[in-house]
């Protein structure tokens, strides 16, 4: 299953998700793990020492289409299972 770490500072937005508010996240993640991160897919979320079981309610969007790095920044909608 996939992790999606929530940084600490987003308080707000761990507590929106594990109320069962659909909540919109950005992931980096290296180009080969890319089709780990589609829509449908079970996630974890992780914030602080807290985690919650998540899926993947949207088409990835790709922020950054030139990354020499060869991670991709996707936004995701996520809602708890």
């Amino acid at each position: 299953m996939t992790t999606i770490q929530i940084s600490p500072d987003e308080t707000a937005l761990f507590k929106d998700f594990d109320e069962g508010t659909s909540v919109q996240v950005r992931v980096n993640v290296p180009g080969a793990e890319a089709a780990a991160y589609q829509k449908g897919k079970t996630v974890k979320v992780v914030y602080k020492d807290k985690e919650a079981t998540g899926k993947i309610v949207s088409d990835p969007l790709e922020i950054n289409t030139d990354s020499e790095d060869g991670y991709k920044i996707f936004s995701l909608i996520v809602e708890k299972n």
